[in-house]
């Protein structure tokens, strides 16, 4: 593998075209399936080269903030907070906007968070709400809920502020919510707060689209 990059030419200005070429990754062999010839079955003898170290950060500040997001402490075993976080800068690098706004279900697939079958919605965004939390503590994102119009009724039965809009109005929102807001969520926004200085990367797929079913054990594959 290997990677180009090239300076930008000025018109109008004593500058050349320059060219880097560097050597990242060297595959020593590659064996491919007798069945299926364009199937890879193994990689024998991978390398990364030195040019590989000079190129590492880059590619991280360009792209992810990948420092930032490996400092966040994991609170336990099953905490997603660092993985969501990197898909969803991920996200971010592959749509070269500032600002995105995600449903319950996109934000469960970045993370990959397995509880689809809750039925409790506090329970369900508990954790993307305290990864949030931690990604706004380190300057990554800010959020904001977007609440769907309540009904007359549910506004007098849970005692819902409103606006003269008959929207929830909640101008100083204490993490986490208060139970009965969740059912009224329909999206969060999140707003890039770090800078993004590269070209977009082109994904073939949408990340918040990909399903988090948890994967099977035991998965054989015929080579």
């Amino acid at each position: 593998m290997r990677l180009s990059t090239r300076n930008a030419i000025e018109p109008k200005k004593d500058r050349g075209l320059v060219y880097k070429v560097a050597y990242l990754i060297k595959i020593g062999k590659i064996i491919h399936s007798r069945r299926n010839p364009s199937l890879v079955k193994e990689l024998i003898k991978v390398e990364f080269l030195p040019e590989y170290i000079d190129f590492l950060q880059q590619i991280s500040r360009r792209y992810i903030p990948l420092k930032t997001i490996r400092r966040i402490k994991k609170e336990s075993s099953s905490d997603k907070t660092r993985h969501f976080l990197y898909k969803l800068c991920f996200k971010f690098a592959s749509i070269k906007k500032e600002e995105c706004a995600l449903t319950l279900t996109e934000c469960m697939n970045l993370g990959k968070f397995y509880n689809k079958g809750e039925h409790s919605l506090k329970r369900k965004w508990s954790p993307i709400e305290r990864a949030l939390r931690r990604g706004e503590e380190y300057k990554l994102l800010k959020y904001n809920w977007i609440f769907r119009n309540p009904t007359d009724r549910e506004i007098k039965h849970d005692k819902l502020p409103v606006d003269l809009f008959g929207s929830i109005h909640l101008p100083d929102i204490k993490a986490p919510l208060e139970k009965k807001y969740y059912k009224y969520i329909s999206k969060i926004s999140v707003t890039r707060m770090y800078n993004l200085s590269s070209p977009k990367i082109n994904l073939p797929f949408a990340l918040e689209e990909t399903n988090s079913t948890k994967p099977k054990r035991g998965v054989e594959v015929e080579l």
